[in-house]
């Protein structure tokens, strides 16, 4: 029988991980059928092996792949488009494309919940990932609340969002992340968009940013967890692992990319709104540091979608500005204020170890 889901896991040396992450999989309640594909890359260690002995204990179809990547093609983006690519011959067309990671361990429930959201109408969902608290606990102090900073300030500037741009697919309450450790794609919308990024870094923040550009109508599901190793030795080089390593070395100065300074979130969530409701681009040209023709000629023939990408590119009012570490409590006040303006109640604190 064809599975209507299927989970994408690249592994490399993850023989010590893997069986958790299978076991964790094996305990979903409530899931559709499914199978795992487990693509072992490069690996020093038995990760292959280990899958294929518990394969037969196993209550869904597990398929293990060992490939050895050439040496330009060993990174985070390529393996994950790879198991991303099997999992989805598995499938038919209507069918949901998963992926998490081989130290990642799903709670109960996550299966579950992915499937009800894309049976709701969700074209991708973006599942929570929270550090495990065992692996949290052994991180020093001073990373911990580093980590609970940001999550504090991201959640603080999403619910702006939520307010001043609101989406009827993704309503409060929601989350912040975009984590190849927990996420699921409808398998059209994932050929539509063009797949995951065959890039080093951040493939799976620019794999969301590929289907925002063709209109995915994309879920932060914050029912849909991940939990996630706070490892401070990774596999993929620039993941969380080094983030955090160099936070415990005090050599990380900037808050995660996706932060930005309250004044440059509002401007851009009401520029984000006035677009959705039809407003004329060379009417918003001088809000985004543009000359009206300029604009007009950014975004000829584009989607409304295709049009906000390219501005968010190009419009120097929008380009991304970094938030110094050293101003996140001014930046977190300023965003308890804005929201007061808004009359908007300040939401509890994300969960311990949430990730932005």
């Amino acid at each position: 029988m064809t599975p209507t889901l299927a989970v994408a896991i690249p592994a490399h040396d993850e023989a010590r991980m893997l069986p958790r992450c299978l076991a964790a999989l094996a305990a979903q309640r409530d899931a559709p059928p499914f199978a795992v594909v487990v693509l072992a890359n490069n690996c020093a260690d038995d990760t292959a092996g280990v899958a294929r002995r518990l394969a037969p204990r196993l209550p869904y179809a597990l398929h293990v792949e060992e490939v050895t990547l050439p040496v330009g093609d060993r990174h985070a983006g390529h393996a994950r488009g790879l198991a991303m690519a099997r999992a989805a011959a598995l499938l038919g067309e209507q069918g949901l494309l998963a992926g998490t990671d081989a130290d990642a361990t799903p709670a109960p429930g996550w299966l579950a919940g992915l499937a009800r959201h894309h049976a709701a109408g969700s074209d991708a969902i973006a599942g929570w990932a929270i550090m495990d608290r065992a692996s949290a606990r052994a991180l020093p102090p001073a990373v911990r609340a580093r980590a609970r900073a940001e999550a504090r300030l991201a959640q603080l500037l999403d619910r702006m969002a939520s307010v001043l741009d609101p989406l009827p697919w993704d309503p409060w309450p929601r989350h912040t992340g975009h984590s190849g450790a927990n996420f699921a794609v409808g398998r059209e919308a994932y050929r539509r968009c063009g797949g995951v990024p065959d890039v080093p870094l951040a493939e799976d923040r620019l794999l969301f940013a590929r289907l925002a550009e063709i209109g995915a109508r994309i879920r932060h599901a914050p029912d849909c967890v991940v939990h996630v190793s706070a490892r401070l030795k990774g596999r993929a080089a620039g993941g969380m692992a080094d983030a955090l390593r160099r936070r415990a070395a005090d050599a990380d100065p900037f808050c995660d990319a996706s932060i930005e300074p309250v004044p440059n979130a509002l401007r851009r969530h009401r520029l984000r709104r006035a677009l959705r409701e039809g407003v004329e681009i060379e009417r918003l040209a001088g809000r985004l540091g543009l000359a009206g023709a300029e604009a007009e000629a950014l975004t000829a023939g584009l989607s409304e979608d295709q049009s906000w990408a390219r501005l968010l590119s190009a419009a120097p009012r929008l380009r991304p500005v970094p938030v110094p570490a050293l101003e996140l409590a001014r930046q977190t006040r300023a965003a308890e204020r804005a929201l007061r303006r808004l009359g908007i109640p300040l939401p509890e604190a994300p969960p311990e170890g949430a990730l932005v």
